[in-house]
């Protein structure tokens, strides 16, 4: 891996330089405060308690069914995205991410028999777009059926364009908000972002590693052909994933469309008896 300085790498949202801020130890005090809020912990019990758990999850994973940074603090489990463009399969594909991560925390304790651990997941989404109307959303994912799929996960959106819009407009904003805007206000010239850090200590630390960063006193190692490949990869991935699923549903259709009892249709499919029934 060569070491290289890479364009655009002040611009936080980006993956390079959203990657470095989130795991260099040197802004380990600018995550524990944005964490410490988001979960109504202490902060210095955070700073010196969260741990990461990247490796452990992300073996043997390929393209972009991996995370930005997973976190752990107590019995909770944080998996930290940014999302720049507005893709609704990287969205999905995300929330898959953290059913994957949900299903490694069961153990076996007997044959056929699994318990879990009890681990809350949060999957934290900061999307460098205006999805929606809100700024701030919690929600659980649900099913097919429109079911919450488990009460373990939780997942919170952050649409960074909108909470901006609220920061000109003088909405009043939490401190975690504001420190997660930050990451979109470095796309701003430097006397807005000034003015935007003024009187927060460390958002004032993070700039100056910024902009250590951004001149290139801070070199980092960085594949950047590696990360596009996985990238490619994984959505190459994700399509033929999604081609296989219609397929298999438009085939089911046909055979219930010709009278194909349900238990046949669903053992060359491998549809359920439900799902088949509402097609």
């Amino acid at each position: 891996m060569e070491s290289t300085i890479i364009k655009d790498i002040g611009d936080l949202t980006y993956d390079v330089g959203f990657k470095f801020f989130f795991k260099d130890s040197r802004l380990r005090s600018y995550v524990a405060s944005i964490i410490a809020d988001m979960l109504h912990l202490n902060y210095s019990y955070v700073y010196n308690n969260m741990k990461y758990l990247d490796v452990e999850f992300v073996n043997n994973l390929k393209g972009l069914m991996r995370s930005d940074v997973i976190l752990e603090i107590d019995n909770i489990i944080l998996i930290i995205e940014m999302n720049r463009i507005n893709y609704k399969f990287l969205h999905e594909l995300k929330i898959r991410y953290a059913s994957f991560i949900y299903s490694k925390m069961f153990r076996k304790v007997k044959k056929n028999k699994y318990v879990y651990n009890g681990k809350k997941i949060i999957l934290v989404m900061i999307n460098a777009f205006a999805k929606n109307k809100k700024a701030v959303s919690t929600y659980r994912p649900v099913n097919e059926y429109g079911k919450v799929f488990t009460k373990y996960i939780e997942v919170k959106e952050f649409n960074l364009e909108r909470l901006k819009i609220d920061w000109y407009n003088k909405v009043t904003i939490s401190k975690h908000e504001k420190r997660l805007l930050y990451l979109l206000m470095t796309r701003e010239i430097k006397r807005e972002v000034a003015k935007f850090i003024k009187g927060d200590d460390i958002l004032m630390a993070a700039e100056k590693i910024r902009d250590d960063l951004e001149n290139g006193k801070i070199i980092l190692d960085y594949d950047i052909e590696l990360e596009n490949e996985m990238i490619k990869q994984g959505i190459r991935e994700t399509a033929l994933e999604e081609g296989r699923a219609e397929e298999k549903k438009e085939n089911a259709k046909k055979m219930k469309e010709n009278g194909i009892p349900f238990n046949i249709i669903s053992k060359i499919t491998g549809l359920s008896k439900k799902q088949i029934m509402m097609l």
